[in-house]
């Protein structure tokens, strides 16, 4: 109880600031916890390896992770709920060569508690003109500045009559306007597979994740040429960026 009451103090600061990310990670025979803001990095405490490493172990017990494992990365999933709300947790774990074990968790907010604040509204009226047409949007910056965001604020305003499909790894915010599909590996399900097969489902717009190799570049772009509205993400950092990785 007193390991749960702990992991629920953090969680709750966590989605008090809208934190994106929780990272437990091994400092010699210390842990420190950090937590992912708009504003960067900030850290929450540190303490005795020993007392984070049960909450590392609670956290992988909800997460339906194998406890005895703490080599090999492995990922779960659960939910929290406070306030009467309910948060989906993603966890993703792996240890360093030391065999110490690393954890980080991160929070997936439902669409409507996301309260963007965009700093110019004339380019978010020009996107939301853009996308009655069809064609691909494609949106660039670094993590936590608000993509995947910004892309569900915009598409909601089609998705009362028009089919929306999402395709991410993992799905970031929970929707329940949207066709929501997730990338699945283990069994062969990447990008440009579920693309594949969700094109039989005649979406009229597509969200895909991110663009990440050259096997999703291609479907993804397949499909805006085919018609369909797409809107994802790349990693790069200004507009020049977006073309080079693409080619």
């Amino acid at each position: 109880m007193e390991i749960k009451s702990q992991v629920n103090k953090i969680l709750r600061y966590a989605v008090s600031i809208k934190c994106s990310d929780i990272y437990f990670l091994p400092r010699g025979d210390t842990y420190q916890i950090k937590l992912r803001t708009q504003f960067g990095f900030q850290k929450y405490f540190s303490d005795e390896f020993q007392s984070i490493s049960r909450m590392i172990n609670y956290l992988k017990f909800m997460g339906d992770m194998v406890l005895s494992e703490s080599r090999r990365p492995q990922i779960g999933a659960m939910e929290w709920k406070d306030d009467k709300k309910r948060y989906f947790l993603r966890l993703s774990t792996v240890g360093d060569f030391c065999d110490n074990e690393s954890l980080v968790l991160r929070i997936i907010y439902d669409q409507h508690q996301n309260d963007l604040q965009f700093i110019n509204f004339a380019e978010i009226e020009k996107i939301s003109d853009m996308i009655q047409k069809r064609g691909m949007i494609i949106f660039a910056g670094p993590t936590g500045s608000g993509k995947t965001s910004t892309i569900y604020s915009v598409a909601k305003k089609l998705a009362e009559q028009n089919l929306v499909m999402s395709i991410e790894d993992p799905v970031e915010i929970k929707e329940e306007k949207f066709l929501q599909l997730q990338v699945n590996n283990a069994a062969n399900m990447g990008f440009s597979e579920l693309i594949k097969v969700g094109l039989r489902h005649r979406p009229d717009v597509f969200i895909i994740g991110e663009i990440r190799d050259k096997q999703t570049a291609k479907a993804t772009i397949q499909a805006a040429l085919s018609g369909h509205l797409v809107l994802t993400t790349v990693h790069a950092q200004d507009p020049l960026g977006i073309c080079k990785r693409l080619l």
